[in-house]
């Protein structure tokens, strides 16, 4: 719903940028055209700017509702989604105060307003939203990314009943990966071959197959992730949640207690 207040404000912002527009190629022609001394012991010549000044602001207000009339009519939604400002997931989606209009079949952001709404399959969701996945990508990224560190897992088949003799072996500089883990010891199973799994670390990218398995925790990083918590100071409703939420390095056991914890108090 398009208000009277929304009209006015994008009436103003178009009017607005064409009179500062304006009124600079107005100065500069006159800077041009009669030196500064000149005009300051001349009158007449103030008196000329001053009617040329009032003739550019009647023009660019008569641009400006011309301009305001054309994208009224193009205008979609007031909480329509801006993809360089937020990510959009499947079912959940957050509006961050843009007003779009169509452009082709692109929605092209517009006139940022004070509007924020969480979307649930595309309807005002008003209830507790626990978001637990990385809050970067959340908000598309736009103050950089987190660094986060990733896996890739290479399983190998002996045929052999041992590799290692443990269920998991952590490396910590001695090898290219950092940890094995032989299955057959954490099933208790009965068999005359092995299988396990080499853990390669790398760098988190954001690629698709890429998952952020753990935070990389500095200062700087620290700090990056508090401009994207601030984000979610609009949406009182929403709760973080988690090692990619929270960029912190959390046991299952001490996750599971905050979980319980955040659970309670919801339910107050």
């Amino acid at each position: 719903m398009i208000t009277k207040r929304i009209k006015k404000n994008i009436c103003n912002t178009i009017v607005g940028k064409n009179i500062v527009i304006w009124s600079v190629v107005m100065l500069l022609l006159w800077a041009a055209l009669f030196p500064l001394h000149e005009t300051s012991q001349s009158i007449s010549f103030v008196f000329v700017g001053m009617i040329i000044l009032a003739v550019l602001i009647l023009m660019s207000y008569v641009y400006g509702c011309k301009e305001y009339r054309k994208f009224t009519k193009r205008i979609v939604s007031v909480e329509a989604f801006n993809q360089e400002v937020f990510q959009t997931y499947k079912h959940f989606s957050l509006s961050n105060q843009w007003l779009v209009y169509h452009k082709g079949n692109e929605f092209v952001p517009f006139l940022r307003q004070n509007i924020v709404s969480i979307y649930f399959d595309g309807k005002k969701f008003e209830g507790n939203v626990i978001y637990t996945g990385a809050l970067d990508e959340l908000f598309a990224c736009c103050y950089g990314r987190l660094p986060y560190r990733s896996l890739r897992f290479d399983f190998e088949y002996y045929d052999k009943p041992d590799y290692q003799g443990h269920s998991v072996v952590n490396y910590t500089v001695s090898e290219d990966y950092t940890r094995i883990t032989e299955f057959k010891y954490l099933t208790g199973q009965q068999a005359d071959g092995t299988t396990i799994v080499k853990e390669y670390p790398f760098a988190y990218s954001g690629a698709e197959g890429e998952i952020p398995y753990y935070a990389i925790l500095n200062e700087e990083n620290q700090s990056l992730y508090e401009k994207y918590k601030a984000l979610t100071g609009k949406y009182p409703n929403m709760h973080l949640l988690g090692r990619l939420a929270e960029y912190k390095y959390y046991n299952i056991d001490a996750m599971t207690e905050k979980a319980l914890e955040l659970t309670k108090e919801l339910l107050k």
